[in-house]
């Protein structure tokens, strides 16, 4: 059923994976809009999903979390209270998708081990 559905519509291009994970993300923003989130919430929400259906190494994610750690003191130089604040949490953040990534990347290393050793 589902099958003639996307033949008659053709909609066989906008089911490849980076129109569906555009999608995804999409209509969870879409939630978060109706949840009265903000922006800046809506954009955390957004990037990550994003990440997780598009993972990316550890490494990167590790190396963002450095730069907000370093832009934090330069917001509260700049007498920038509230910016500060939104840079540590954000640091917060990344951080725990660090090590969430970390977690995937080394999970599947050792599966992918343990498989072409049997």
């Amino acid at each position: 059923m589902i099958d003639k559905f996307v033949a008659e519509y053709k909609l066989e291009k906008y089911l490849k994976k980076q129109y569906f994970d555009g999608l995804i993300v999409l209509l969870l923003l879409f939630l978060g809009f109706l949840l009265n989130w903000g922006i800046k919430e809506m954009a955390f929400y957004g990037f990550t999903i994003w990440f997780i259906l598009n993972p990316v190494k550890s490494e990167i994610m590790a190396c963002l979390t450095i730069l907000m750690l370093i832009v934090t003191p330069i917001a509260l130089l700049l007498n920038s209270d509230s910016a500060a604040n939104n840079f540590a949490i954000a640091a917060y953040y990344f951080l725990i998708l660090t090590t969430i990534m970390a977690i995937y990347e080394n999970y599947f290393k050792d599966r992918k081990q343990i498989k072409i050793t049997k």
